[in-house]
Formats: structure tokens, sequence, C-alpha cells
């Protein structure tokens, strides 16, 4: 089997000559091929291994040895050459990091944990050293350790690409804990917020995303870190901004559930609406359920994807209450209401609710000449109505027909567009980052 040797040069030959005796030993030297991370300083080092083993290694210098950020580089473009002679012909790979200087070395240790797809780690030790710290010849001990992530990350790109984001933030979470990656600690978490927002629960998502809100704005440096990769975690970033403010929007409107009058819920509507922020967190609200939507259809949801689908419709018709008109639709304040208003509403229900559902939203705000009810369909909405009511979450015990909620689905947007400014814009910017193969290896 051939061998990829991999390994950190510093100012003394010993480790590197024991490493790669240990290795004639067990492989011939034509199946070994080496490639060494190196400065000018140590460069030496590398003709002296030429001379005594006839093993030519590709050689990869770093001009400044103790700058982090290009050891780093000089260790992807290193492992980007390994990888490529690796898929010609596979075989065991091995990155020793017992030379060189620490940036070195914990550049290359970093660059190969995200990178290649299955490796031996190893170290040149020994409890035998000199004044300067160096092993004592005839003291070294090698001490390896396994590292596999890429097929697990083929299988994080595959779940998360299905939508199915607890398995990918599972997944993520163990090779964050194989690898000790802050890079896939910070992965996961994102994708593990990401399932909290999918299940509606903004405010655990928001506490997930600003507790990794520095190190995301780490990975989004586009100076350090592949273009995808910081394209990703600037969305991800962009991400903590809209899931805070729809939090904010869910906590604050939240408060008409223990509102004990209809002044005290009109009081409420008032204050929401001297905060644009609220507002607009609201609008964002909206745009994140239709994406919910689209996931539960993908995902063949049908019945998740249809009480999401009705929500919505409730949602849209409590922004133009709220919003548009300055009404509660939780307590109703008919005081603040014209009589034409309440009259025709009492021919329409005969009585005036406490508090308006959806049926009784849209009998209002057509009242009131609102342009959104305009677009929404009645017999769609009928439809959604009956499958969701015949549901076995409901009062029924059929099957969802997910037709249904696809024409639903493409009503809320059509509504929406009429609705919201720059709605698709704003849709595509609220959609989950992609994730790529440069994101899951980072790749330089």
């Amino acid at each position: 089997m051939k061998v990829y040797f991999i390994f950190t040069v510093g100012k003394t030959i010993e480790p590197i000559r024991f490493s790669i005796k240990k290795l004639l030993e067990q492989t011939q030297a034509n199946r070994l091929k080496a490639y060494a991370l190196a400065s000018k300083d140590s460069e030496p080092i590398i003709n002296n291994i030429i001379k005594e083993y006839g093993i030519i290694p590709e050689k990869y210098i770093v001009e400044d040895y103790e700058d982090w950020n290009e050891c780093l580089k000089a260790s992807y473009n290193l492992i980007s050459r390994v990888i490529k002679e690796w898929e010609k012909e596979r075989g065991e790979i091995i990155v020793d990091y017992t030379g060189g200087t620490k940036s070195m070395s914990s550049a290359l240790v970093y660059a190969s944990q995200h990178v290649l797809p299955s490796f031996k780690l190893r170290y040149v030790g020994g409890k035998e050293r000199d004044k300067d710290g160096r092993v004592i010849s005839g003291y070294e001990k090698i001490r390896e350790l396994e590292s596999f992530v890429y097929v697990k990350l083929l299988d994080v790109k595959k779940y998360y690409e299905a939508y199915n984001l607890e398995h990918a933030a599972i997944i993520l979470e163990d090779i964050s804990e194989e690898t000790k990656s802050s890079y896939y600690e910070t992965l996961a978490n994102f994708v593990k917020a990401l399932v909290y927002r999918d299940r509606f629960n903004y405010r655990q998502a928001s506490q997930i995303l600003n507790r990794y809100k520095r190190k995301m704005n780490i990975f989004a440096d586009k100076m350090v870190f592949p273009v995808e990769v910081a394209n990703f975690f600037e969305k991800a970033v962009m991400t903590i901004n809209y899931v805070d403010q729809i939090k904010e929007t869910v906590e604050f409107l939240s408060k008409l559930k223990n509102a004990k009058n209809g002044v005290e819920a009109k009081k409420i509507v008032d204050e929401f609406n001297q905060e644009e922020k609220l507002t607009k967190g609201f609008e964002l609200l909206i745009i994140d359920f239709i994406l919910n939507i689209e996931r539960r259809i993908k995902r063949k949801q049908s019945l998740e994807a249809c009480i999401a689908a009705y929500r919505t419709y409730e949602l849209i018709t409590q922004y133009s209450l709220i919003v548009n008109h300055k009404i509660s639709p939780k307590l109703t304040n008919w005081d603040d209401l014209s009589d034409d208003v309440i009259s025709y509403f009492k021919e329409k229900r005969k009585d005036l609710p406490e508090n308006l559902d959806l049926n009784n939203s849209i009998i209002l705000l057509k009242y009131l000449g609102d342009s959104v009810v305009k677009n929404l369909e009645d017999k769609i909405l009928k439809n959604l109505q009956f499958e969701r009511n015949n549901s076995l979450l409901e009062h029924g015990f059929s099957t969802v027909k997910i037709e249904v909620v696809e024409r639903a689905l493409q009503n809320i947007n059509v509504t929406m567009a009429e609705l919201f400014k720059n709605f698709h814009q704003r849709k595509n910017q609220l959609k989950f980052p992609k994730l790529t193969d440069d994101v899951l290896l980072i790749k330089r």
C-alpha cells in the first residue's frame, strides 16, 4: 500500500529521521511519497534526508514560520496536492507534526483535520530530553492517533441538503468531539440552531447563535478562509440578526396572551407599531414560515406543511390587522371601530367575537378594503382548512393531500409578493446557507 507521509521540519533532523526509519521498516521506499512543510532555515534538513534515504519530499516553504495564517495557507496548498495524488491511488496518509514551530505544526494539524479523508496523526516524543527540551536519541517513541472524518462529512451534506437537520447536527457534534476542532464545533452549533429555528423555537436558536457569533465572524474573514467558507459564515452571521428580530417580535406580541381586556390589547398593538424593528421582525416571521412550508414539502411532511400553511394564512391576516389597521386580533376592542364596521360584522356573524380567528379576520379585512385579502383565494384556503380539520392532529383520521398544500403555498407566495417590498430577495436572504464541499472540508 502506498504511504503519503506529510511532516513538519524543524532545526533538528533526529525526530524526522526516526519517523522515516520506522516507516521504511514497513514500507518500500518507492511506495513512500513525502511532503515537507519547512522554513528556509530548516530547508537544509530536507537535503540531509534526501542524502540519507534517497527520498525526495515535495517542499512547501513558509517565509514567516511564526505567522500562523501563512503556515495555514502553505498547509492547505500541501494537503491539496496530497488529496490529488491520493485520489489517483488510495493509500495511508500519515501526518507527522513533531518538527517546526508551534505555528507550523498546529496549522498543519488544523488543515489536516478539516480536509484529509482519513489519516494517522503522528508525533515523535520521549521522556528523556536534553537541556534544550529535545528528545535524546535512542529514547524516541512514536505516538499515533487515527482520524476519520471524510465519510461522516459526506453524510452531513446529505442530511443537510435533505433538511434532516437533526442528523446533520448530531454527526457534526461527533466530528467536533473527535477532531477537537473549533471550526466543526461552530458549524455543528450553527446547524443545531437551525434545528430550533425549524421548530419555531427562536429563543433557543438565538441563544446558540449568539454564543457562537464571535467564532462565526472569525470564519467569515475572507482574508483567512476560502471565499465559500467566508460567504457561508457571513450568511450565518446575518441569520443571527434575522432570528433575533423574529424572537423579539414574537416575545413582544406574546404579551397579548396576558392582556386582560381590549384596552390593554390595543395598547400592546400601539406600542408594537412604534418600533419599526418589531414590524420588520413580523415580516421576517411570515417569510420564515413560508420557507418552513417549503422544507416540509420537500421532506414529504404533508401534515406539518399543512399546519404551517394554515398558520401562515393566520399570520398574514394578523399582520394586516396589527400593522396596517392597528387592530388586535386578541381581545379585539370593538369600541375603536366605526358603527358601520360593527353593523356589517353583525350581519355576517350575528355577534362580535372576543378574538378574531382566520375567517373572522378575513371578513373584517375585506370590509376595511385591505389589499392583502384580495389575493387570498377562498377556494384554496377552504381546501386547506378541510385537509387540516380532517387530519389526525386535528379532528379526523385522514392523510393530508400534499398538492393542496402546494397550491396554498403558491397562493401565499403571490400574496406576500404584493404585501412585502422585495419579498423574493428577502426570502432568499432568509434561506439556510448552502453547505458545499468547500465549507465542509474548507479546501483552499
